[in-house]
């Protein structure tokens, strides 16, 4: 490097970039063979968030000098931080064949994986840096967040916690630990970790962050009262924001307060229409027996919708509104746009053969149930609960044994498959059932004892055996 672009060099060490910017607006014309010259003129332009010119200097340092790893790497970088990923992904690889071991490269193809939803790999590829001594902070804290996705929650407890053990005011890993404590249903320790942070926080786009999810915690604890406290210190801060505002209205609505709920929902809709509050000023009119302003609301919804899952929520929340109206046919048919866009919870399979049922097209609903692709559990569940509510016991012994086939040695469905058999009077195989059951998980004894379905054999000598065998295995 020459002695004048080390001038250079030293101001963007310094950080000073503006000055750093006149020094190469004064010089350009004597370095434009230069790679270097081009690569800090890149640099620069790319702290001063210039990104189109960073690109072009990036670009014009690599044409100059095509061995310049640090410049596809920061070029890859950049174009990663831009969402272009194939573009990314282009110029980190390329740094990744020039050196291999390149620990910076290494960081940025996990990083890549990472944007790209490649967990598994994104994980592979920070653990090699620990193998080469080159692991950090930092990358304990990427290695958490993975983990958390992936849902194994101890490893991301683990990794957060080697973070936070050499940086303890790491806002990401402290951030993040919460929130698997919270997955993990760990609330009170989840919260202790929230207020913890809250003191050192200087940023205000941070303090929301976890005031917000604070009270979200707050609220899954049961502690609506201070929950709402919580949310009203983030409207402190953000007057009148329309997610704050909607999220209180949800936690009231699902509390059962639909007053309140209300009020919250249409404030937040008066400042912008979103799927997520129309969605649940809707369920709150339902609740409310105001059937036409919560058809008038999901209508409103689906509309805004995102994707195909708010999609099928609409239609599902439409379908149930058009049949507490009577419209049983308008509902069978937005039941079924429900299903056609991948909607696959048991309300909607139920709902949709009762609409079927409503229409006299029972025949047609369980037709186009059976072309239903893949067959999740939960269609199996319904259609079982289907046919048991109509007395039509073969069917739902079919219905098991499909079930089975497909999701072998499942509890559940030797359950039930016991006590379609208890209601038929072939105790035998009813008592063999409910033992596979049972060896799946021993919580099925005593809901057989509670059941309905197996009144005429709980006093039999075969059932005070199960009953005993599975006492004394506990």
């Amino acid at each position: 490097m020459s002695v004048d672009l080390e001038q250079l060099q030293e101001l963007i060490d310094r950080e000073l970039f503006e000055e750093a910017w006149d020094w190469i607006q004064d010089n350009e014309a004597s370095f434009q063979n230069d790679s270097i010259y081009f690569y800090l003129k890149a640099y620069t332009c790319f702290r001063m968030e210039w990104m189109e010119e960073a690109i072009v200097a990036f670009q014009a340092s690599i044409k100059l000098d095509p061995t310049n790893c640090a410049a596809y790497s920061d070029l890859g970088y950049l174009l990663l931080t831009q969402e272009r990923w194939d573009e990314a992904e282009f110029f980190i690889k390329k740094v990744f064949s020039m050196n291999p071991h390149d620990p910076l490269g290494i960081e940025r193809l996990g990083l890549l994986h990472y944007a790209m939803g490649e967990l598994e790999e994104a994980r592979e590829s920070f653990l090699v840096l620990f193998k080469l001594g080159k692991g950090s902070p930092r990358i304990h804290n990427y290695l958490g967040e993975i983990l958390h996705q992936l849902g194994e929650f101890e490893k991301a407890l683990f990794y957060f916690d080697q973070c936070l053990k050499t940086s303890p005011e790491f806002f990401e890993a402290n951030l993040g630990k919460a929130q698997v404590l919270e997955d993990m249903g760990k609330f009170l320790e989840a919260i202790d970790c929230y207020q913890k942070m809250i003191p050192n926080l200087e940023e205000e786009e941070d303090l929301i962050d976890v005031l917000m999810s604070l009270a979200s915690c707050q609220y899954k604890m049961g502690q609506l009262e201070r929950a709402h406290g919580t949310y009203r210190k983030v409207l402190q801060l953000i007057p009148d924001d329309p997610t704050v505002l909607n999220n209180m209205g949800l936690m009231y609505l699902e509390s059962g307060r639909l007053d309140a709920a209300q009020s919250y929902l249409s404030q937040s809709l008066k400042i912008e229409e979103t799927f997520e509050a129309l969605f649940n000023l809707g369920r709150c009119h339902l609740q409310n027996s105001r059937l036409r302003l919560a058809r008038s609301s999901f209508r409103g919804a689906l509309k805004l919708a995102s994707d195909m899952d708010e999609m099928s929520q609409s239609y599902y929340q439409l379908g149930r509104v058009l049949l507490e109206l009577n419209k049983n046919s308008l509902a069978y048919e937005n039941l079924k746009k429900s299903l056609d866009l991948k909607g696959d919870s048991v309300d909607i399979f139920l709902l949709y053969l009762e609409s079927a049922h409503r229409c006299d097209r029972i025949q047609e609903a369980l037709n186009i149930l059976q072309k239903v692709r893949p067959k999740n559990i939960n269609l199996f569940h319904s259609l079982f609960l289907f046919y048991m509510g109509r007395g039509e016991f073969e069917e739902a012994l079919k219905t098991v044994n499909r079930g089975l086939k497909k999701f072998k040695d499942l509890a559940v469905l030797y359950y039930y498959r016991a006590s379609i058999y208890s209601l038929m009077g072939k105790f035998k195989l009813a008592i063999r059932n409910l033992k596979s059951a049972v060896e799946g998980d021993a919580k099925y004894i005593q809901m057989a004892r509670s059941n309905a379905c197996f009144k005429s054999m709980v006093d039999t000598v075969e059932f005070e055996k199960l009953l005993c065998s599975n006492s004394n295995k506990h």
